[in-house]
């Protein structure tokens, strides 16, 4: 993964990211995906496969945002990351086809047709995030909906609700896990790229 070469950003937007920002965080996403995407395909040798591995990546970067100003080499960083999901991705993907082959063979030829994985319209995702939202607890919904909704930092919710900044910025991380949990359980993941790009 060399393509790491060209890119460059201010160190300021990586205080910024470990702080929680997460404006600052789409810029660092615009920034490097670029980069990131061809040399993710290599290893992966899918499209959708790519954008599967560099999601996990960035959910992997912003669990752990408040590492960042503290690197050497953020980039190698990133990438050394985006590279070791790229190869936990080919490993599940084998996984994945050993079971499915076995249990293709219990089916007629069209049976594939049945298990084909289903695209997830931005509506219908959109459908699932607002229901794994209104599970959440009242305060973790009302500090979520106050980030995404009003465009809130952190510190001002913090400000607005009489909590620390440190507190508002681990519940807006465990809100996130928990929607996505949800959309995994329901057999869907939220592309964290549209997510990310909307901003």
């Amino acid at each position: 993964m060399s393509e790491y070469t060209s890119v460059t950003f201010d160190k300021d937007l990586l205080v910024q990211i470990a702080g929680g920002d997460e404006t600052a965080f789409s810029i660092l996403f615009k920034q490097v995906v670029p980069s990131l995407q061809p040399a993710v395909f290599k290893i992966v040798q899918s499209e959708e496969g790519m954008q599967e591995v560099i999601q996990e990546a960035f959910i992997r970067v912003w669990l752990h945002r408040d590492q960042l100003p503290e690197l050497e080499k953020p980039l190698h960083w990133l990438f050394r990351v985006t590279a070791n999901e790229s190869y936990t991705w080919l490993r599940k993907q084998a996984i994945r086809r050993k079971h499915t082959d076995g249990y293709a063979q219990q089916l007629p030829d069209d049976g594939l047709l049945a298990v084909a994985p289903e695209i997830l319209s931005l509506k219908e995702t959109s459908k699932l995030v607002h229901q794994a939202v209104e599970q959440l607890p009242p305060q973790r919904k009302l500090i979520y909906q106050m980030s995404r909704n009003e465009g809130l930092k952190p510190a001002e919710i913090a400000e607005k609700l009489n909590l620390s900044p440190s507190y508002v910025r681990n519940t807006l991380v465990v809100a996130l896990q928990s929607i996505r949990e949800y959309l995994e359980a329901a057999g869907k993941v939220l592309p964290l790229m549209l997510w990310l790009l909307k901003k």
